[in-house]
């Protein structure tokens, strides 16, 4: 079935909080999903994915060109914030690389942001295959768009490619909608007897 990226962009928003992101980063998430799955890319799928982990992963450890989770995988979500909130380095770091990176599809649309604010585009290396975002959209090669976790090396270039057309609706196998709104659902507060009672309907009264 197919839904618009606004109706993706609320649902992935929801259930990153549900399984346990603070709503900035969950904004940050849905945005990031919103973004790939425009360029017709798994942006859906690879979310769900991320978010069943046993764990969230953990943000990034800076160490000046090497970023990492420390003993744990980094989170592509955390260290995409943290990459457009240091875009500036990029100016004067000819690469950054960022170890374990967990989903690492999840963290391009954040590169493409981080390179926008310099004006340039960015070569993303890894032992999964590569992706070149620029100004007309993402080129991913496949295997890393699937992979699960890749050593990658974010390096400034003046490369492009003809425009990608953008869509503007997404379409997820049905399993992964569900399992989005389930964690979705854990947002929800559980119905009392108090919110029955206020909420919509008569409640106790009875108006007959």
């Amino acid at each position: 079935m197919s839904y618009s990226l606004g109706e993706i962009e609320a649902l992935c928003r929801k259930a990153a909080v549900g399984a346990g992101l603070g709503w900035g980063l969950a904004d940050d998430a849905a945005t990031a999903v919103r973004w790939l799955e425009s360029y017709g890319l798994p942006g859906a799928i690879t979310l769900a994915a991320h978010l069943d982990a046993d764990d969230m992963a953990a943000g990034p450890e800076i160490a000046g060109a090497v970023w990492s989770g420390g003993t744990a995988m980094l989170c592509p979500i955390r260290a995409g914030a943290a990459f457009c909130d240091h875009a500036y380095l990029l100016a004067t770091t000819p690469e950054i690389r960022l170890q374990r990176l967990r989903y690492p599809l999840l963290f391009l649309p954040f590169a493409h942001h981080a390179a926008r604010l310099n004006g340039a585009s960015l070569r993303i290396h890894s032992d999964q295959g590569q992706a070149l975002v620029c100004e007309n959209g993402p080129r991913v090669d496949a295997d890393l768009a699937r992979a699960t976790t890749a050593n990658v090396i974010c390096t400034v270039c003046t490369d492009s490619i003809s425009p990608v057309a953008r869509s503007g609706r997404a379409d997820p196998p049905r399993g992964i909608y569900d399992r989005l709104g389930a964690l979705a659902q854990r947002t929800y507060a559980p119905a009392t007897e108090v919110s029955r009672i206020g909420g919509a309907g008569a409640g106790l009264t009875d108006n007959d």
